[in-house]
């Protein structure tokens, strides 16, 4: 048991602590991280749009394949080419390093969808970039595991605020091992939601609107508890 607990602790640590990281962050001077949507022309990448606005141009693009496919969403590595510099108003030339996380896709959820099995953890920071939500959530392990099982859904528009709730929809038992899994929720326009939700909903004096995610979870006690994230200034479409 005492295993078990620091293993949940390590897990929730690394889940509660994803949050947006700027591509200016780097561990060494010529590598840069960022969190990126990948574009594509008819099955070629074309450009990266960093979730800080910089448009970047691969130049080893193949590489960025995975198992055949293209990630829409990850967290990269990346270096400038000689003479580059990021810039808003000019796309860079990069070289691809690594990915360090993918961000599975998925559209949001129309309606309430029931929670079948408590998550561990929350992100404790959601934010949006290029017309996404992007979340994290850390629960039990299982053999099968697929972002299918996670829906994100508007639970409530409150204070200002508006409440999404990420529903975890596979049933698992509780085993001594954790996952976490990051994911991208395609995001409804402002007007969608101003014409679903009536309640009112006033951006700040620079257009962003208040957000807080929850989800039904568990504590490490095993209790029944609301887990909900800090209150984020996001973006809608």
């Amino acid at each position: 048991m005492k295993h078990m607990k620091i293993a949940l602790a390590a897990m929730l640590a690394v889940v509660m602590g994803t949050t947006f990281t700027s591509c200016l962050n780097s561990d060494r001077d010529d590598v840069n991280y960022a969190y990126v949507t990948i574009n594509t022309s008819m099955g070629i990448i074309t450009s990266l749009t960093t979730d800080d606005g910089y448009e970047l141009v691969p130049q080893n693009a193949s590489q960025m394949t995975l198992d055949g496919s293209i990630p829409k969403r990850a967290y990269i590595a990346f270096k400038l080419l000689e003479g580059e510099k990021l810039s808003s108003n000019s796309s860079a030339r990069v070289s691809f390093v690594d990915y360090y996380d993918i961000l599975y896709v998925r559209d949001m959820s129309d309606g309430l969808v029931e929670t079948a099995t408590r998550l561990l953890a929350i992100s404790q920071d959601i934010w949006s970039a290029n017309g996404y939500l992007n979340v994290a959530a850390a629960y039990y392990s299982y053999t099968v595991d697929s972002p299918d099982d996670f829906s994100l859904y508007i639970d409530r528009i409150e204070d200002n605020t508006i409440y999404f709730k990420l529903a975890f929809t596979k049933e698992v038992e509780e085993t001594s091992t954790y996952s976490a899994k990051s994911l991208s929720y395609i995001l409804p326009s402002e007007e969608e939601i101003k014409e679903s939700y009536p309640a009112a909903l006033i951006p700040d004096s620079n257009g962003y609107y208040n957000a807080v995610l929850i989800a039904d979870g568990v504590n490490s006690s095993g209790d029944e508890v609301e887990l909900k994230s800090n209150t984020s200034k996001i973006a809608l479409p």
